[in-house]
């Protein structure tokens, strides 16, 4: 019987096609940044992206967008920038620089960053049925060293502080510590947003008795890590009327005894604190005058509140001198 023969290139032509159409389906690569980018709230932000291998993308669709890709926030097609089919939130807020274009590169800007700006950014390739996209995330971030430290008189309760500070995101983490770095619970904590998404914060504390003498406001970013601080000094004189202990003949005896040195601490506090700070200086006298007005052991509180504008002054003087 006779033997039928094939030819031994077939498989080798076989073999070449089966790699032209593996080599079909991978064109191009598009690479881009893996970490999240930071883009500041207000500011400018670019991202870009490139083949790999670098070539000519003239005659490509590049399109991004962020979670529709029905919706592009920039279309560019056959050679032009196509600004009307870009959706109305980014209409003039973004530009495709096409500079290196002739190897597969561009960069997308978005003008004065809002909040809404937050989240994955699609760059996407097109060569005639073929397509690739790389997704990069933007944090938008904003923080503020804008922290007030507000205090109410004192009442049978103790001293209550606040805390509040405005132009974060996202949300911040809010903290009250002592003297000493630790963390001291608050008593209440509460935030709200603007129309552009950015956050208030405010947080209280009860001082109930003598415990912290000085309490800082903590806030951090837990994007970036970022943190912002005040800390408040608190004479032991605020939080004496909530003192159970002390009836009119201890009072007596502290007004006898030891007002002169109580004035030195509090004067001495105010001027090595705040001494660089005059609008917080004067703050502070508020406070203390009306602390004193209400504060069992003070008779005439206009009188203590001269002296205590009196030894600042004397401190003022050693110090400069």
């Amino acid at each position: 019987m006779g033997t039928i023969g094939v030819p031994l290139t077939a498989p080798c032509v076989v073999l070449f096609l089966l790699q032209m159409v593996a080599l079909s389906s991978e064109q191009f690569t598009v690479n881009g940044l893996q970490s999240p980018v930071f883009a500041p709230l207000g500011r400018n932000l670019e991202i870009n992206c490139q083949l790999s291998p670098p070539q000519q993308a003239k005659h490509m669709e590049i399109r991004w967008f962020r979670n529709r890709y029905t919706e592009p926030i920039y279309l560019y097609r056959n050679g032009k920038d196509l600004l009307g089919k870009t959706i109305s939130k980014y209409v003039e807020r973004t530009e495709l620089l096409k500079d290196d274009i002739g190897r597969g590169q561009v960069t997308l800007r978005i003008f004065k960053v809002t909040a809404d700006d937050d989240g994955p950014y699609h760059c996407f390739f097109k060569d005639d049925k073929f397509y690739e996209e790389h997704i990069t995330v933007v944090k938008v971030i904003a923080t503020s060293s804008d922290i007030q430290i507000l205090m109410h008189a004192p009442n049978s309760k103790g001293v209550m502080l606040e805390c509040h500070s405005g132009g974060w995101f996202p949300e911040p983490h809010m903290e009250w510590r002592d003297s000493k770095g630790e963390f001291i619970p608050a008593t209440s904590k509460s935030h709200s947003q603007d129309e552009n998404k950015i956050f208030t914060m405010k947080m209280a504390l009860l001082i109930e008795d003598n415990s912290h003498w000085n309490v800082t406001c903590y806030i951090q970013n837990l994007v970036t890590h970022q943190e912002e601080s005040m800390s408040i000094v608190l004479p032991g004189i605020f939080l004496k009327e909530s003192s159970p202990t002390l009836n009119n003949r201890q009072c007596e005896s502290d007004q006898s005894q030891g007002r002169a040195e109580l004035l030195v601490q509090i004067a001495g506090m105010i001027f090595e604190e705040y001494s660089g700070n005059p609008g917080t200086v004067e703050w502070l006298l508020e406070v203390i005058e009306l602390t004193l007005r209400v504060s069992s052991i003070n008779p005439e509180s206009e009188e203590l509140q001269l002296k205590i504008i009196e030894l600042i002054h004397q401190h003022s003087s050693v110090n400069s001198g």
